[in-house]
């Protein structure tokens, strides 16, 4: 979560709020990292060699992959807290 959300004392009363809150914020950083992966080539090729390009289109592959990891964990907490019992699968 940005610091900055420290100063919103509901957050800290009402956990739900928050990680439905950081899902959201997360969700999105992923929209934007996916729709930036799509354009840089186009919207980069004039401005930078294209060995510059693939290692931002890396960069963010990485970050996306960071993202998509960190949204199903704060799915997973927001179940958790909204009582959502998962049941083994064998």
């Amino acid at each position: 979560m940005p610091g900055e959300w420290r100063r919103y004392h509901v957050l800290y009363k009402h956990p739900l709020m928050l990680a439905r809150d950081v899902r959201y914020l997360t969700d999105g950083a992923l929209q934007v990292a996916r729709s930036a992966y799509s354009r840089a080539r186009v919207e980069l090729a004039d401005h930078f060699e294209p060995h510059a390009i693939e290692e931002r289109l890396r960069a963010y592959a990485e970050e996306g992959a960071r993202l998509n990891v960190l949204s199903r964990q704060v799915q997973l907490v927001e179940d958790a807290l909204s009582g959502v019992r998962w049941v083994p699968k064998l």
